[in-house]
């Protein structure tokens, strides 16, 4: 057994597609980590001092607009102003704790979607060149077979996770150390936990895709479920915004769920 899975490790990371597939979702998530960290960047004296003019304008126009609602007749309740808030309009290098757990859900996403094409074109290849009938053939047992192509499977996702999680977790760590005030760096249990969890759904992503593979023989039936899928969200979401009634159905559908479990609760 353990030859078999060694033999399966070596054809995992030999596979062109598996390191394009990596390379990419690496590539995106420096891509997402830039943004990022452009748009926490701490505001120039400039900007700094144009936004707390905005702030104190808009501050006193809503004080005049309560006490114009009064003077034509208005009660308190009505006439409450709406009173800005300074984060409106000065921009803050957000908390580590929310950054790493916004962090750790886009890391999820681009890493399970990737995971689970890499999977799914792993035991998909097997399919489209025959050489799942020559193993099988060759190998009395078949369940061996297949195990230790799932191993494999599971081992390479997983290591892909790891990687696009762990770059995301080191990019918010890395954007608080440079914008946020010294010692904002702190123990962020809730989003570690988050990102633990992550990676947890990119295993499973990659074992989807690749029994999915496994059961239409192909890498696109996988791919073309879940693009039939992200269809199928978008339209239950647009009818239910057209009609409403159906949060019960919204609820049953992959993608709440999803989210549900990133954030810990059911």
């Amino acid at each position: 057994m353990s030859r078999l899975i060694g033999a399966e490790l070596n054809r995992w990371f030999s596979r062109r597609l598996v390191w394009v597939v990596f390379a990419a979702s690496v590539l995106l998530t420096l891509l997402v980590v830039a943004g990022t960290a452009y748009s926490a960047r701490p505001m120039s004296s400039q900007e700094l001092a144009y936004a707390e003019q905005q702030y104190t304008e808009m501050k006193q126009e809503a004080e005049r607009e309560a006490q114009q609602c009064l003077r034509d007749g208005g009660t308190a309740d009505e006439c409450a102003p709406w009173t800005p808030e300074r984060s409106d309009f000065v921009r803050e290098p957000p908390p580590y704790a929310a950054l790493a757990g916004g962090m750790a859900q886009a890391g999820t996403m681009i890493a399970a979607y990737a995971a689970l094409l890499a999977g799914a074109s792993f035991i998909g290849a097997e399919f489209k060149t025959g050489n799942i009938g020559t193993w099988l053939t060759y190998v009395p047992s078949r369940l061996p077979v297949l195990v230790s192509k799932a191993v494999a499977a599971a081992v390479g996702v997983t290591l892909l996770g790891v990687a696009v999680i762990g770059l995301f977790q080191a990019g918010a760590a890395g954007i608080v150390l440079a914008w946020a005030e010294p010692g904002a760096l702190q123990p962020a249990a809730e989003a570690w936990a988050m990102a633990g969890r992550g990676l947890l759904l990119v295993l499973i992503a990659g074992l989807v895709g690749f029994a999915l593979a496994g059961l239409f023989g192909s890498t696109v039936g996988p791919v073309g479920l879940l693009l039939g899928l992200m269809v199928l969200q978008w339209a239950i979401g647009l009818i239910a915004l057209v009609l409403g009634g159906s949060a019960w159905l919204q609820a049953a559908l992959p993608d709440p769920n999803i989210q549900a479990f990133l954030a810990g609760s059911t």
